[in-house]
């Protein structure tokens, strides 16, 4: 069973500061109940209500997936105390490097402190692979190192989290207008994505249509 537990999106706050809330996806595999990206403190209370309407509490959580190791889709995990957490090796690597768009040491110490909190921590190795049957996961060094490309397979249908490799989907507006391009490695993870999954899953908003992407790709291609 696959599910939204709550769609992203850019939220005002008080003195015009904008904040991205994160999409989290609830995903059951025999004894598995998943989240990818449990998301921020601005996901918090939905993300637990959208738990209780399924019939669960945060309690009954046992893994949480993160796509890529940034505060929004890390913070949480303080509210699944037993749940294992995955992410690449890579990512965790890459927040020792002091530099902005990979992380704040803020972000570091409390990445350390929940994970060392969690009942497990598998830290994935390899390029490509399976998480638990029904999860597998392709790595692109896209936004941030190491980041995952996440495949839900469901019964009749295949979904594919994106994370922040294409965070919102009003950007498919902007590479129709020509103001925003798409670099070769995310047009390569997109090509992947819309080729095995038929609903996919952006980091800050709704689901998108592989038919759009494609679309999107086509235009990139023609433009040379």
């Amino acid at each position: 069973m696959m599910k939204v537990l709550t769609t992203g999106g850019i939220i005002a706050l008080p003195g015009r500061l904008t904040y991205p809330s994160v999409t989290s996806v609830l995903y059951r595999t025999g004894e598995e109940v998943v989240i990818v990206d449990p998301g921020s403190p601005l996901d918090t209370e939905r993300l637990i209500l959208a738990l209780r309407k399924e019939g669960l509490k945060p309690e009954q959580v046992t893994l949480a997936v993160l796509t890529h190791l940034h505060f929004d889709h890390f913070y949480n995990l303080m509210y699944l105390p037993n749940a294992r957490v995955v992410y690449h090796a890579r990512a965790r690597r890459s927040m020792t490097i002091k530099t902005p768009v990979l992380t704040r040491q803020g972000d570091l110490r409390l990445f350390d402190l929940l994970t060392r909190h969690a009942p497990g921590v598998v830290e994935l190795q390899e390029e490509e692979g399976e998480i638990v049957p029904g999860i597998r996961y392709r790595t692109y060094d896209i936004h941030f190192p190491g980041h995952l490309l996440i495949f839900l397979q469901g019964e009749a249908h295949t979904w594919a989290c994106l994370g922040d490799m294409f965070p919102f989907p009003g950007h498919l507006n902007l590479i129709k207008e020509g103001t925003l391009g798409l670099g070769r490695k995310t047009r390569e993870m997109l090509r992947r994505a819309i080729e095995e999954a038929d609903l996919l899953i952006p980091g800050h908003g709704p689901p998108m249509n592989p038919a759009d992407i494609a679309f999107v790709l086509k235009l990139e291609e023609e433009r040379g």
